[in-house]
């Protein structure tokens, strides 16, 4: 019988502060000049590649097909580029993978 992995949850302050707190409100800031205002003004980049920059700096590697296909999906529906990035960029900072390996 395979054994059945549990999910890492942590604590509720600790969530709190993912959700809401200074570093990732710092993190997803569209100021300009701000990380996120960069690439969101990169003429250059296509959305896809936008995504992957932001996957690559929050967990080291790049999106998988199905991430990027999520992702992009919620870029064309929000209108806003600068937005859609910020809120794929918070939940990247708020997965499971980023929480427990940085």
């Amino acid at each position: 019988m395979k054994e059945r992995k549990q999910p890492l949850n942590g604590t509720i302050p600790q969530a709190l502060m993912m959700f809401n707190g200074e570093l990732v409100k710092k993190a997803t800031s569209s100021e300009k000049g701000s990380f996120l205002s960069n690439i969101a003004a990169d003429g250059k980049l296509k959305p896809a590649d936008k995504i992957r920059y932001l996957f690559t700096a929050a967990i080291a590697r790049a999106p998988n097909s199905n991430e990027i296909s999520v992702a992009n999906k919620l870029y064309d529906a929000r209108k806003d580029g600068t937005a859609a990035l910020q809120d794929i960029f918070w939940a990247v900072l708020n997965s499971n993978e980023f929480i427990i390996n940085h």
